[in-house]
């Protein structure tokens, strides 16, 4: 009697759901990793306060990663023609 029977290939909706997962772990880690240098410039761009907002390199990563989520919904739904 063998038991070395192969194990059956994951069903196609596993094989869509783990690149998803993926790059949401590294979307969490690479948000982790920068999130302390950015909040460094926050508090002055949360208080109205502009001139730590653009003078600072940490305050333009912080006002481009702010604007990517309108840039992703412009390239995402775009007008109709």
């Amino acid at each position: 009697m063998t038991h070395h029977t192969s194990l059956p290939s994951p069903p196609g909706r596993t094989r869509g759901i783990v690149p998803l997962v993926l790059a949401i772990l590294a979307l969490a880690g690479a948000v982790f990793v920068v999130r302390r240098p950015l909040m460094l410039s926050a508090p002055a761009c949360m208080t109205g306060r502009w001139h730590g907002c653009f003078d600072t390199f940490n305050g333009d990563v912080l006002l481009t990663l702010a604007a990517l989520p309108v840039a992703a919904l412009a390239v995402w739904f775009p007008g109709t023609s």
